[in-house]
């Protein structure tokens, strides 16, 4: 409920989300009352955790899989002097080197040299129109790989809870994605193990299957009415099939459904 009245709430909020992160990346979940005139006026999460000779705080941490958090709260035109205020505090209370926050928008300060905001990058995609319109708007050779991968008889399906081959196999074809660089995921395999829990209600491994094998998936998270692309692998020798991008329109299409 703390977080939930914070309308830029997001799934990288909540505690559950939290403390998944915290035990998978040994990281300290903290959690921080904003107080103006002794009333609440908005709430911090993040993490610390030392690196060296610093201390880090992150809302979020980097390198946790999640892609964006930062301060919870309605006063958005004081949001600066907060960062201010928070920096204060954790510095003199957490002895704390360096202080970043990852917001979902951009609300336009600038970064000072105590601390620091980004914006993740990422493409969004509006789930309000409907199927027609939203394929429409597609580039023509998107339209048609979508088709091809319908010919090719590519069937997509998704899990709540996968089985522990389904997250290795997934695991897997992340591995191969990149090829041969021999580059391992950025995130570890135990971090998929302890977001698939009995608990889970927020994500979905999407796979692609063709003659009964597995050739794609994604982990696809969902929060009120927001859906999130985390990670993705594939088996590069189907790739000429285009199971990506049915499973991506497939993805998409569950988002104008629900």
């Amino acid at each position: 409920d703390k977080v939930i009245k914070y309308k830029d709430n997001t799934l990288f909020h909540t505690f559950d989300w939290n403390d998944m992160i915290e035990k998978t990346f040994h990281t300290e979940k903290m959690f921080f009352k904003i107080l103006k005139d002794n009333e609440q006026i908005g709430l911090i999460i993040g993490h610390k955790k030392k690196k060296g000779p610093f201390m880090l705080f992150g809302s979020p941490m980097r390198q946790t899989a999640t892609h964006f958090m930062g301060i919870l709260t309605d006063k958005q035109e004081e949001l600066s002097e907060i960062h201010d205020s928070v920096w204060s505090y954790l510095k003199e209370k957490e002895k704390i080197n360096y202080l970043e926050f990852n917001y979902k928008k951009n609300f336009g300060f600038n970064n000072k040299g105590d601390w620091h905001v980004k914006m993740p990058k990422t493409f969004i995609v509006n789930l309000k129109k409907t199927e027609d319109k939203l394929l429409a708007s597609f580039e023509k050779r998107a339209r048609t790989a979508i088709r091809k991968a319908k010919k090719n008889k590519v069937q997509i399906r998704k899990t709540l809870r996968p089985t522990k081959q389904q997250i290795d196999h997934f695991y897997e074809m992340m591995k191969q994605s990149h090829g041969k660089s021999n580059i391992e995921p950025i995130f570890p395999l135990k971090f998929y193990y302890n977001l698939f829990s009995e608990e889970n209600k927020n994500a979905y491994l999407y796979e692609a299957v063709y003659n009964e094998n597995v050739i794609s998936g994604a982990l696809i998270l969902v929060y009120n009415d927001w859906m999130n692309y985390h990670s993705a692998g594939s088996i590069l020798k189907y790739r000429n099939l285009n199971a990506n991008n049915l499973l991506q329109w497939q993805v998409m299409t569950d988002g104008i459904e629900n």
